[in-house]
């Protein structure tokens, strides 16, 4: 009884039955929000905004929680590593770039150092034949090392002019699509405008029809004759008998 009366208490008052419809959705704050109707009334509440209610702020706590259980929140851990992963093979990568560059500069010294020496070798041959023997053996060397260079020097220039000759013959290949493409809808414009035109005479000559077969039904009015037409190359005109 005491239930009973409760819910016709209920029924009674709309701004409790509000009340109690919040209350049950901030208990399951997973259901997707949908006005609320009462099952116990033949006609139905009228529409007027929700009357604030303590609970909406644990509501909106709940909201949150749902969204930080998302497999998107769980998976950004993950992603923030693989991130910061990445941001430490790349600055590896630079560290392993400037050492090598710093070789670079180091054996380019090291080649001006050993010309150096070469050169004062040359100018003491004269005197220091073994001197002389053994700057030959290191010119030898530092020519086949400068051989090798040159020759990857090379190759890495044909393989750049391959590059460019391709990329040429892309651009090559784009433009002229894009000049077929200009093409084909010019075309599509003109076929647009002949059919337009088409179309215009077609309902001219309905509401020419139209006029000739209201007249002969009124009997006042003799039909007219129809009208020629006549076709030019840009598409169908009218012209007058």
């Amino acid at each position: 009884m005491e239930a009973e009366s409760a819910h016709q208490a209920r029924d009674n008052d709309p701004i409790a039955a509000a009340a109690w419809h919040t209350l049950a959705q901030a208990r399951e704050p997973s259901l997707p929000h949908r006005p609320w109707t009462n099952p116990w009334q033949t006609r139905s509440l009228p529409h007027t905004p929700w009357p604030k209610h303590p609970l909406a702020k644990a509501m909106a706590d709940a909201q949150e929680a749902i969204a930080a259980t998302h497999p998107m929140a769980q998976a950004m851990p993950g992603a923030q590593e693989a991130i910061a992963a990445a941001h430490a093979e790349k600055s590896q990568a630079k560290a392993a770039l400037a050492e090598s560059q710093r070789q670079s500069q180091d054996l380019k010294a090291e080649i001006e150092h050993q010309k150096k020496q070469i050169n004062e070798l040359v100018t003491e041959r004269d005197v220091q034949r073994g001197i002389a023997s053994a700057g030959s053996r290191q010119i030898e060397g530092l020519q086949t090392r400068f051989d090798r260079m040159e020759s990857a020097r090379r190759k890495a220039r044909s393989a750049l002019e391959t590059e460019r000759a391709k990329s040429g013959a892309r651009e090559d290949a784009l433009k002229t699509e894009k000049a077929q493409l200009a093409s084909e809808k010019n075309k599509f414009v003109k076929d647009r405008r002949t059919f337009c035109s088409a179309l215009g005479l077609i309902k001219r000559d309905v509401e020419d029809f139209e006029s000739q077969f209201g007249e002969e039904d009124d009997g006042n009015v003799p039909p007219a004759p129809p009208r020629k037409r006549r076709r030019t190359a840009a598409g169908p005109t009218s012209a007058p008998a």
